[in-house]
C-alpha cells in the first residue's frame, strides 16, 4: 500500500503544551492511501484516510551520556520512528502494509482536521 506522506509543518499544542510526538517535520498519524497492491485488505479504497500504527518501524538510536558516574548508564536509548519512504513524480509517500493501520476514517470532515 502507498499512502500520502504528509507531515507537521509546525509544532502542534496539547493542552497548552508542545506536543512532540506531533513536531515540526514529523510525519502525521494520517494519511491518504494513493495506490493498493494486490494483497491489501479489501476493505481499503484508494483515496480512504487512515491511521497508521508506526510499532514495526521504531528503531533504537544509542547516544553517549559523557557526565554519567557509572560505565553502565553511558549508553543512552532513544527511539525514533523511521518509515520507508518512496519518491514516486517528485512526491514523497509511505510504502506501508496493512497490518500498519490502526483504523480507516470514514468521515473527516474540515472540524476534524489536524492542524
Amino acid at each position: 500500500m502507498i499512502t500520502t506522506a504528509e507531515k507537521y509543518d509546525s509544532f502542534q499544542m496539547k493542552d497548552g503544551i508542545i506536543d512532540t510526538s506531533k513536531a515540526e517535520g514529523e510525519i502525521k498519524e494520517f494519511q491518504r492511501i494513493v495506490a493498493l497492491g494486490p494483497g491489501a485488505y479489501e476493505a481499503l479504497n484508494v483515496g480512504d484516510i487512515v491511521m497508521i500504527n508506526p510499532r514495526d518501524y521504531m528503531v533504537p538510536v544509542h547516544s553517549m551520556r559523557e557526565n554519567s558516574v557509572f560505565e553502565k548508564d553511558k549508553d543512552e536509548v532513544s527511539y525514533e520512528v523511521r518509515f520507508p519512504v518512496i519518491d514516486i513524480d517528485g512526491q514523497e509517500c509511505l510504502f506501508l502494509y496493512d497490518r500498519d493501520l490502526d483504523l480507516i476514517v470514514d468521515e473527516f470532515g474540515p472540524e476534524d482536521e489536524e492542524e
